[in-house]
């Protein structure tokens, strides 16, 4: 999967997540001085799955004139950016990849994963831990 880390998370995060071997990218690097694209129309166009903490995407998505990708919302994690990183970077090497693209939003947040409010795992032996 390649991610696209929104605004609402620190450039520090994406450079650990590609050091975790995620293909990642901060729209940071889209910007055009102090004007950002569009984070959906610029994870559609550049074929990325969105991470982000801002929840008005799910409304940003419904009207969307783009083709809107699918969505990752951070909720409730540690905000020093290494604990948030590896937390992440756990996370998101739990999710399969089919299962993302198919997903209108997945939840990462600090009780474990969820899709349409049905968790798929929560912090275990087997999941992520902060």
């Amino acid at each position: 999967m390649k991610f696209l880390v929104d605004t609402g998370i620190s450039t520090a995060v994406c450079v650990q997540l590609r050091a975790a071997s995620h293909d990642a990218v901060h729209i940071d690097e889209f910007a055009a001085g102090d004007r950002y694209p569009s984070v959906l129309a610029t994870a559609a166009e550049h074929g990325r799955v969105v991470i982000s903490r801002d929840h008005t995407l799910d409304i940003e998505r419904q009207t969307s004139r783009y083709p809107t990708p699918p969505i990752v919302l951070v909720q409730e994690l540690h905000e020093d950016p290494n604990i948030f990183a590896t937390y992440l970077s756990r996370a998101l090497k739990a999710l399969r990849d089919d299962f993302v693209s198919q997903a209108t939003i997945t939840y990462i947040h600090s009780e474990g994963i969820s899709y349409g409010g049905i968790p798929v795992f929560l912090n275990s032996d087997d999941g992520p831990t902060p």
